[in-house]
């Protein structure tokens, strides 16, 4: 049962879960701004503004990012920083494959990182 506790409080999934669902309420308010009405199928949508895919995957890049850059010092934790390395190559993979436009792009990718900052 501590492995179900671990994932549910694994601050690397909840900060990567939470960017996808903010960029997903988002992308569903917009919608609803523009044609005045809710649609609530936009939530799991893919397309649109922001990318829900690169919100996700650029938090969990500057995320891990910055839990290890403050510790690259160390013999122990300089290891760990090849996941930084790993998780910024997945996002450059997830951003190339879910390429839509910049536009959605980039406004995802500000979307990730703000939800790390916020």
């Amino acid at each position: 049962m501590n492995w179900l506790i671990d994932l549910f409080t694994n601050p690397f999934l909840i900060t990567s879960v939470s960017s996808w669902f903010i960029a997903q309420l988002m992308k569903t308010i917009i919608y609803a701004i523009i044609n005045k009405k809710i649609d609530l199928t936009w939530m799991f949508s893919d397309g649109a503004m922001p990318s829900g895919h690169s919100a996700t995957v650029s938090s969990l890049a500057v995320f891990a990012a910055l839990q290890y850059v403050s510790v690259r010092r160390d013999t122990e934790k300089l290891e760990r920083w090849g996941l930084c390395g790993m998780f910024a190559i997945l996002a450059t993979i997830s951003l190339f494959s879910s390429y839509h436009t910049a536009y959605l792009v980039l406004c995802g990718i500000v979307t990730g990182v703000l939800i790390v900052y916020g």
